[in-house]
């Protein structure tokens, strides 16, 4: 077994250094962009001999891991030379994997997980209802001397609803008493660092996080430190700093506001932080209004 992963190793690293003669993108990333867009990103190759013609994009539901996986496929885009991103259009939440390979007088055959091909899925965080999937409700048939429902009145608890009030004003005024602390958002909490992370690393991918933490969250920068940390995220880094980094992202998400997604991003982690993450999940649903 171990004489077998030197040989891997051997070729992998033999492939590597063969790469660097080849032009290939490096530091793709996907992340999930607004509505219904993954936008991919990446850098391109410097210092070509041959210029490139065309850069192809490929897409599979699966990791993609080697050029023999999407030879035989159409490229789900063809883009200029010049091009270091593309949106892809989703109409489900699968996860999804992008590889872009350039192509000078033929395409160069080389996939390298992280660097020109993601190595996790990337979905949409909402969904869009068409109008073939809204489910119509057939009539109900009432049978002889059976009461029909009488819908409830509305009870309009919020100052700005625009909608028709169908209950008198004295009414609503009683209600509405009773309806502060229903809409009353909770006290947020405060933010969060992991011991990991309060003295920086020497290097590696702890680091990475260090640094992003310092530039954004630390400065509370919120805003920033989402698309920095969804970067890291989108890149292979190890099991506990990826952990982590999503649960950064979730408070950064919370401090923006944005307690819908602060929620998912605290459960894709909470089996790591089973406590922690229910606090802060907790915080975030009280801190969605009634509106929502």
């Amino acid at each position: 077994m171990k004489k077998l992963f030197f040989v891997l190793l051997f070729f992998f690293t033999v492939s590597l250094c063969f790469a660097y003669d080849r032009p290939l993108v490096n530091n793709i990333n996907a992340v999930p962009g607004s509505g219904t867009k993954i936008n991919l990103m990446w850098n391109l190759p410097e210092n070509l001999k041959t210029p490139l013609k065309k850069i192809l994009v490929y897409i599979n539901t699966k990791p993609i891991s080697s050029y023999e996986q999407i030879k035989n496929s159409s490229p789900a885009a063809t883009l200029k030379p010049t091009a270091t991103a593309w949106s892809h259009k989703v109409e489900d939440l699968n996860d999804w994997y992008y590889a872009v390979v350039c192509v000078t007088d033929k395409p160069y055959d080389i996939i390298m997980p992280s660097i020109n091909a993601t190595v996790r899925g990337v979905h949409l965080t909402g969904k869009k209802i068409s109008a073939d999937q809204v489910i119509t409700r057939e009539e109900k048939v009432y049978p002889s001397g059976t009461l029909r429902e009488t819908p409830l009145p509305y009870l309009d608890l919020l100052d700005n609803n625009k909608t028709e009030n169908v209950i008198s004003k004295a009414t609503t005024t009683e209600a509405r008493k009773l309806g502060v602390a229903v809409v009353k958002k909770t006290e947020r909490l405060n933010p969060y660092v992991f011991e990991e992370d309060l003295v920086s690393p020497d290097g590696g991918d702890a680091y990475l996080l260090f640094d992003i933490l310092s530039r954004t969250f630390i400065q509370k920068k919120y805003v920033e430190g989402i698309e920095e940390l969804k970067r890291l995220i989108g890149t292979n880094v190890t099991e506990d700093v990826l952990a982590r980094a999503t649960f950064y992202l979730g408070e950064c998400e919370y401090f923006a506001t944005d307690y819908e997604s602060a929620v998912r991003s605290f459960v894709r982690v909470q089996p790591y932080f089973p406590d922690l993450c229910t606090r802060w999940i907790t915080s975030s649903l009280d801190n969605i209004t009634i509106s929502k």
